[in-house]
């Protein structure tokens, strides 16, 4: 003869504000970035042609400009797929923190981390971009025609790309850094601890 215990009732939980507020920021971070690699390939003809103007007037040999623009496609390409990608995990990520998911927090803190470390990055570049013109390799020709090559692609990228650039990287930065710490919060370390099924008693009969 066998017997069976009263079903277990897994309780309902709803996300705390810090949770959902950690979901939203990832949301944005993703649309962001999404944005800023849909920006990229929008403007890559025009980038493409104001750089073939700008080399031209080095006296740089046409294969090599085509070598840069070929490396140039590929990385705007690239870039646009990675955010696309990037995108949805982030919203993948963002609804299962809402079911409290606690695998998905530990992704989303490694990820919080790698986004932080490559927003520097992309500061870093802009910083190096920027300050081309202070670069002087005087006796080293094909040192000194890479940095040309380099100028030229800087001068080719319209301003407000690059502005766009800049504040979307400060903006992730600040907000992988936002929902790491929100994600630590007490409130959310109750919500994401398990939670063991109770059973809860047959509704009375009439």
């Amino acid at each position: 003869m066998s017997s069976y215990g009263p079903p277990a009732v897994q309780p309902v939980r709803k996300a705390p504000a810090v949770v959902v507020t950690a979901a939203i920021i990832l949301f944005v971070l993703g649309l962001l970035g999404l944005i800023n690699g849909i920006v990229s390939l929008a403007s890559l003809g025009s980038t493409v042609d104001r750089f073939r103007v700008l080399a031209g007037g080095l006296g740089v040999s046409p294969q090599k400009i085509d070598d840069q623009i070929t490396q140039l496609r590929v990385q705007t390409i690239l870039g646009g797929v990675i955010g696309l990608l990037i995108a949805l995990v982030l919203l993948a990520l963002a609804y299962f923190l809402l079911k409290g998911s606690n695998a998905a927090r530990i992704t989303t803190w490694v990820l919080c981390g790698l986004g932080a470390l490559c927003s520097c990055c992309s500061g870093v570049g802009l910083i190096f971009l920027a300050n081309l013109d202070r670069i002087n390799v005087e006796g080293d020709q094909q040192a000194q025609e890479q940095v040309d090559l380099a100028r030229a692609m800087a001068d080719a990228v319209p301003g407000w790309q690059v502005g766009f650039g800049g504040t979307a990287a400060v903006l992730q930065l600040l907000g992988y850094l936002a929902v790491a710490i929100l994600l630590a919060m007490p409130a959310a370390n109750a919500f994401f601890r398990k939670v063991i099924p109770g059973w809860q008693p047959p509704a009375p009969t009439t």
